[in-house]
């Protein structure tokens, strides 16, 4: 079991530390500050924690502001808010990975700082964010042209334009989660496969109304033979407004 002390110690002796994937652990905030303070070079970091837990968006802040070739970055349910994003805005130029679902704090005025300083981002995961909008994620399609994955799924942030965005600007697209109204994506699916040519991957919800599944579904994979189709639980608080009863 990964502890506290085990963190600070790996930190204090190994000052050339490049991944460190501490994930479901009880690692502290003091830990991962530690890291911060000794391991300048550190490209990978996924503090992600378990239910219950959390680190510190100034621990968070403290890596990117340290650790300058951050590439990889993954806090998700860690309960960090703005401030540790913006700080991976201002310092984190090269970041192709970034996981920060599951953090309710979050809002698109951080995620769109991060779209515009950090363009090589290429895998980002906003899913279960409920404060992260259509705003914050065709910030990312538009400023990340190089983008492969992104997950939203379980979130209020997708939107028929939000489709639309992604593909115009995402040609490199590969994979893709979202929950939105069936009505949206399939209006929008002849427009998401002529957009994005790599696309293998459609995440969306389950849904009551088979009917509009069913004919989403025999677009996209008539469109693109192949295509793998996942269905994920809709959150509770989804709300289907286009819907009729």
């Amino acid at each position: 079991l990964v502890t506290h002390r085990g963190i600070v110690e790996v930190a204090r002796r190994c000052p050339n530390l490049r991944h460190l994937d501490v994930h479901s652990t009880r690692v502290s905030s003091l830990g991962i500050a530690t890291v911060a303070a000794n391991c300048a070079n550190l490209e990978y970091l996924d503090v992600s924690t378990p239910r219950g837990m959390m680190i510190s968006g100034a621990s968070v802040a403290a890596v990117a502001q340290r650790c300058r070739s951050l590439k990889h970055l993954a806090v998700r349910r860690t309960g960090v808010g703005n401030d540790a994003l913006y700080a991976v805005a201002n310092h984190c130029p090269q970041l192709t990975h970034l996981d920060i679902s599951s953090n309710y704090h979050l809002t698109d005025t951080a995620l769109v700082a991060v779209a515009r300083r950090c363009p090589l981002l290429r895998w980002v995961d906003v899913a279960e964010t409920d404060q992260i909008s259509p705003i914050g994620i065709e910030a990312v399609a538009r400023n990340c042209l190089d983008l492969r994955h992104i997950s939203c799924r379980g979130s209020r942030s997708a939107t028929e334009e939000t489709v639309r965005c992604l593909a115009r600007f995402c040609p490199k697209l590969e994979s893709l989660g979202m929950t939105f109204s069936w009505q949206s994506i399939a209006s929008t699916v002849p427009a998401l496969m002529s957009g994005c040519p790599q696309l293998r991957r459609l995440e969306v919800p389950m849904d009551l109304f088979a009917d509009l599944s069913h004919k989403a579904i025999v677009c996209a994979q008539g469109l693109r033979p192949g295509i793998e189709i996942v269905r994920h639980r809709r959150p509770c608080y989804y709300d289907d407004s286009s819907s009729s009863d």
